[in-house]
């Protein structure tokens, strides 16, 4: 707060919309300084996996990021419409291709493909299970179904899920479900069919998936950066910045 003498200063009371007070007169008045704005701080780094599998579609591929200094080496070039990948537990990455229709296993070692379904039309997320079956986003018809590898049976798990925009399985098989356009996170449990929010007022969630301490991990392509969110309480704390051409995220297993 500070005072100032307004002898001079008639056309700035009139202007600031203030009292009028006669020219000459003795008078103090009080302005008050401008409300301070509470700015959320950027999170700052924590712990967390060594290296996130990313996708990057402008370029075709899918990179390891090396969270500790952001920097991407290029493991599966050439992929067209690679549109959600999720590893298995022996480190190979499952990739779901919306313009083949198809679904295909990233050799770890090779990088050779190997086409596992045929005909699996409109995925646009993908995510691996702890039975080893596969949950499969289709955001046009708004449906979420289990893929059974054994005999590939769809079987359809939640409709009327809107605005999916990135799905994950957590260690217990609930389905972590990112939805972009209404800044949330949703918890499925595909058992009882409960629906619960994890978190609200996260934009632009384009990639997900859980880690193995429980953690969501999240990437943000406009904001250009992974966080981790912990659903306890819903914090949010920063893995990496500056991440670019991001479409995609997976975490790799314990060990890889």
């Amino acid at each position: 707060m500070r005072r100032i003498d307004i002898t001079a200063l008639t056309a700035l009371t009139a202007f600031m919309g203030i009292a009028s007070v006669a020219a000459g007169a003795a008078a103090d008045i009080i302005l008050r300084d401008p409300p301070v704005v509470e700015r959320p701080e950027t999170p700052p780094l924590r712990g967390g996996p060594a290296h996130i599998a990313i996708g990057r579609a402008a370029m075709r591929d899918i990179a390891l990021l090396d969270l500790a200094s952001g920097h991407p080496t290029p493991r599966h070039s050439g992929l067209v419409a690679a549109t959600s990948f999720d590893y298995a537990a022996d480190g190979a990455l499952i990739v779901a291709r919306s313009r083949e229709n198809d679904i295909v296993r990233l050799d770890p070692l090779t990088g050779a493909m190997e086409w596992l379904f045929l005909g699996i039309q409109d995925v646009t997320d993908l995510a691996t299970a702890p039975d080893g079956s596969l949950v499969l986003g289709r955001a046009e018809r708004n449906e979420i179904l289990r893929l059974d590898p054994v005999g590939a049976v769809l079987t359809p798990l939640f409709e009327g899920i809107t605005h999916v925009s990135a799905l994950s399985v957590d260690a217990d098989g609930s389905i972590i479900v990112g939805r972009s356009a209404l800044s949330d996170i949703l918890r499925l449990d595909p058992v009882t069919g409960s629906i619960r929010t994890v978190m609200q007022g996260i934009v632009d969630v384009t990639g997900l998936d859980t880690a193995s301490d429980g953690a969501i991990v999240v990437g943000r392509q406009l904001i250009s950066d992974i966080v981790a969110v912990e659903p306890g309480d819903a914090s949010i704390a920063a893995l990496t910045r500056g991440v670019t051409n991001m479409t995609e995220l997976a975490v790799p297993p314990l060990g890889l």
